[in-house]
């Protein structure tokens, strides 16, 4: 992962463990999608219980890590908007004069 964006200079990992806030916004649109999922197809299909109960386990299982990276971009981005970091560009090779 790179250190810093390229366009605006803002750090990807200010401080150690400051992507904690993720997890929690991962597991709640997982938890959403499940549950919502679940009642959805249970009152409007026929599908039995347990074969629906499995394949909502094996989702649970697999969203979180697909959704990984968004859930990070997601918090960078809500932390950005609710507390500014100031942007520092670094200077390209393009940009020094000798």
């Amino acid at each position: 992962m790179n250190e810093r964006c390229e366009g605006c200079g803002l750090p990807y990992e200010p401080q150690p463990g400051y992507y904690l806030g993720s997890v929690y916004i991962n597991y709640g649109v997982t938890s959403l999608f499940v549950t919502c999922g679940y009642f959805g197809l249970y009152f409007s299909t026929d599908i039995d219980r347990t074969v629906l109960l499995y394949s909502m386990l094996a989702f649970s299982v697999i969203f979180p890590a697909c959704f990984f990276r968004h859930a990070r971009c997601f918090w960078r981005g809500l932390d950005q908007l609710v507390d500014p970091m100031p942007l520092e560009k670094e200077p390209s090779d393009s940009d020094e004069t000798t």
